[in-house]
Formats: C-alpha cells, structure tokens, sequence
C-alpha cells in the first residue's frame, strides 16, 4: 500500500494539513478497492479504512477539538462506510473528498448537538452540501 504524504496548508495557528494529491498508481488501487467494496469485499473495506482513516481522524479533530470525541466519531464514519459506499459515484467527485466530508458533517452535526451519542450515518451527496463543502476544502 503506498504511502501519501501531506501538505500544510496555511501559517499560524490556522495551519491545517491536506493530503497530498494521490498518485496514479494509488488512484487505481482506491478505484479498485471501491469496486471491490461495493461488492462486499471486506479486504477492500479494510484497505479504505487504513489508507483514510488518519485523515478523517485530522479532519474531525480539527473540528471538534475533543481526542475521544473525534475518536468516536472518526470510528463511527469508517464503520458505517460498509453500509453507505454504495452512494459514492466516481464521476462525481474524488473517493477522499466525498469521505472527508460525510466526517466534516458528522463532526458538525457532533458539535451542534452536544448529547448525542453517535454520529449521524453518511448520506449521499446533496447540492447544497457539495457548495459547503467546496467552501470548506482548500
């Protein structure tokens, strides 16, 4: 599996990191395992979990601001991908931009509903949701 490395983004405090751009050979094996995972593959679940799960763990992180908070969430995201990776169309977006911002919306939904215990499942891709999210990505 290989590995990306990440770039800053921003100076300061406001400093944020993305990952960096996936490279060819990678692109395929996420396309793959996408297409493995659709028909049930867990190796291929797997494979998606290890190589976004730093990165949807930053992303919550940064938003919620709790370790154990974030922890539960990012869990959650990763764990419900199973159920909802059906939604995900190729031709609509990267896999890693549609993932980080199923996390930014559970995480958002995590910090405007303090008691709740779980985070919401991943839905698909709505108009309304890709603009903000466009608006949050660098």
């Amino acid at each position: 599996m290989p590995e990306t490395s990440s770039q800053v983004i921003g100076s300061g405090s406001g400093a944020r990191r993305r990952p960096a751009p996936e490279s060819g050979s990678e692109s395929r094996l996420v396309g793959e395992a996408i297409t493995a995972a659709k028909r049930g593959d867990l190796e291929a679940l797997h494979f998606l979990y290890v190589r976004f799960a730093a990165d949807v763990a930053r992303v919550v992180g940064g938003l919620v601001g709790d370790r154990r908070a974030a922890e539960k969430i990012t869990g959650q995201v990763l764990a419900d991908l199973s159920a909802v990776i059906e939604q995900y169309e190729p031709g609509q977006m990267q896999f890693s931009a549609w993932l980080l911002r199923s996390a930014r919306k559970a995480a958002l939904s995590q910090i405007s509903a303090p008691g709740q215990r779980h985070a919401p499942p991943i839905t698909g891709p709505g108009r309304q949701a890709d603009r903000a999210a466009a608006r949050l990505s660098p």
